[in-house]
């Protein structure tokens, strides 16, 4: 059995039922049918711009189906349709996302996750970044600027623990009470 191919095992031998696997076989479906629709909607000028996630399908419904939900977390990129499907965000949700501020449905919040990408400067604070370390977006002091840090000593258990002793560093900006030395 040590040499045996995955495929050759087929999927009750991976712990999946055939339930699953037609379950598996609907979202990537569905994902295929929600990727083309944005085409559509983006061709008739309805949402800015479309990043496809056809051919990743499999690949992303098999990662995300291994996910214990409400307990793991994803931190999804544009293409990474089949896998917030698969963790459970509504065919609505991802299409809504798509939709200009002007033209988004009444009563809807909407978050701009294409901009939580490595290398992007505009992310919310305290968003987990997509890094290794899942190092999270953290307002610092200008001594930790001057003494030097790195993104990936802001890791999500370590903000949790800073912002307990130090207090929401963020809190000055939202209360309009910053000064920003020049």
């Amino acid at each position: 059995m040590a040499n045996t191919k995955v495929a050759e095992l087929g999927h009750k031998a991976l712990g999946l039922t055939d339930a699953d696997v037609l379950a598996m076989y609907r979202q990537m479906l569905l994902a295929r049918a929600v990727d083309e629709r944005m085409w559509v909607l983006n061709r008739a000028g309805r949402i800015p711009f479309v990043i496809s996630g056809q051919g990743h399908e499999g690949a992303q419904v098999g990662i995300a189906w291994a996910f214990q939900k409400g307990h793991d977390w994803i931190a999804p990129f544009y293409r990474s349709i089949a896998t917030c499907l698969t963790f459970g965000m509504s065919a609505r949700d991802i299409m809504t996302a798509q939709y200009r501020v002007a033209k988004r449905p009444h009563g809807r919040v909407l978050v701009d996750y294409n901009q939580n990408a490595w290398g992007r400067t505009l992310a919310s604070v305290y968003s987990v970044r997509p890094t290794k370390a899942a190092s999270v977006s953290t307002p610092v002091t200008w001594d930790e600027i001057r003494r030097g840090i790195t993104s990936e000593q802001f890791t999500m258990d370590v903000v949790l623990k800073r912002v307990a002793r130090h207090g929401d560093l963020f809190a000055p900006v939202l209360n309009g009470k910053v000064k920003i030395p020049t």
